[in-house]
């Protein structure tokens, strides 16, 4: 009876031992380059195990700690073993897994336009880009800022930069990332002028405001051309809309304007900035000469007088402040029987006095515009 019983104690113990199997699970088994792998210990073991775990390479990062669960993390491309022992008094038992570490997520981006100009000048955007990533299950966009802001977890993006940019995606799936680039040219502005620059004027006068000297950098014929003036007294501008490339301005007071324009491709130019400065004037007559005319007025490069007998002694041309600009004496006069030829291209846009004196000291005042 006796040799039964320890056979059967024998065969107790050796089934006891080895029922006690252990499995790791390791969730994800396949990770990326700076990301984590759990593994984690299940069976039928003892209540006093001890663990220890073991990779088949140093590049596997291993917690140092006696648990049935770690998380791992490798940043080298590979096919690792971890073992985890379980150890109770003198009986051991052990598991092992895989894990592999693969490249991280190969992100593509593209644009529909690699190339774009600034079409408004407030606030300052472009023409729209589009961008569009792959690679990946969610994505983040850098950098953040503009008045459109790229929002996360979207293959697609919206850009309007003001200046030239470069934009980066962070894609990632469950396991793993990755990152694109691309850099948006933003095309520099064509500048304009506006004639004449910051003129003075009468209260209740009006003068003629144009853009012109219109740079290269503008593509397209001018028949494409489009234009934007800001009013902002609402009233004192004709057309109203300010449509054309030529405006009457009439303000109550002194004022800054606004214009710019749109090239054929919708690009804008530099803004540019008109001061018109609105002063109270007094014109003082004493006048014989009556039939006298004077014109054009507005003036650009001439000036005719018409009806000019030979008394006419002296022509002043008198800024706002009560600088004489121009004096010409009588020898000097250009004419061409009674009319007077005057050359005003030297002078610059504004408005002017011109004096007229006679032999007998009579004299009138006229209020010219030059553009």
């Amino acid at each position: 009876m006796k040799k039964p019983l320890f056979i059967l104690l024998i065969l107790f113990s050796y089934n006891f031992l080895f029922s006690q199997s252990l499995t790791i699970v390791t969730n994800p088994s396949i990770i990326c380059s700076g990301y984590f792998s759990t593994l984690t210990v299940l069976g039928n073991t003892f209540s006093n195990n001890s663990y220890t775990w073991t990779a088949s390479s140093n590049s596997i990062i291993l917690p140092n700690v006696n648990t049935t669960s770690i998380s791992i993390t490798c940043s080298i491309q590979g096919t690792y073993t971890i073992t985890c022992t379980a150890l109770s008094g003198s009986n051991i038992i052990q598991a092992q897994t895989t894990v592999i570490v693969g490249p991280n997520l190969n992100i593509n981006v593209t644009a529909n336009s690699l190339t774009t100009c600034i079409e408004a000048n407030s606030l300052k955007l472009s023409k729209p880009v589009y961008l569009l990533a792959s690679g990946a299950n969610s994505y983040v966009w850098f950098p953040y800022s503009g008045p459109f802001v790229p929002s996360s977890n979207t293959s697609t993006q919206v850009v309007r930069p003001s200046t030239s940019t470069c934009y980066t995606v962070l894609g990632m799936s469950s396991v793993c990332s990755g990152s694109g680039v691309i850099c948006i040219t933003v095309l520099p502005q064509f500048s304009i002028s506006v004639v004449p620059s910051n003129p003075t004027i009468c209260v209740g006068d009006q003068i003629n405001l144009k853009i012109q000297n219109i740079s290269t950098l503008a593509l397209g014929p001018a028949s494409a051309f489009t234009y934007s003036w800001t009013d902002p007294q609402v009233i004192s501008m004709n057309p109203a809309a300010g449509l054309s490339d030529s405006v009457f301005v009439f303000p109550n007071s002194s004022v800054t304007y606004t214009a710019d324009m749109r090239d054929s491709r919708g690009c804008v130019s530099l803004p540019q900035t008109i001061n018109v400065t609105v002063e109270k004037c007094t014109v003082l007559k004493q006048n014989d000469l009556h039939d006298l005319q004077i014109f054009p007025n507005p003036v650009s490069d001439f000036m005719y007088l018409k009806n000019a007998n030979r008394q006419i002694q002296t022509l002043e041309l008198i800024d706002l402040n009560g600088r004489i600009m121009l004096s010409i004496k009588e020898l000097e006069l250009r004419r061409s029987e009674d009319d007077i030829q005057v050359a005003l291209r030297s002078i610059e846009a504004g408005l002017y006095f011109l004096k007229v004196i006679n032999e007998n000291g009579s004299l009138i005042f006229a209020k010219i515009t030059k553009i």
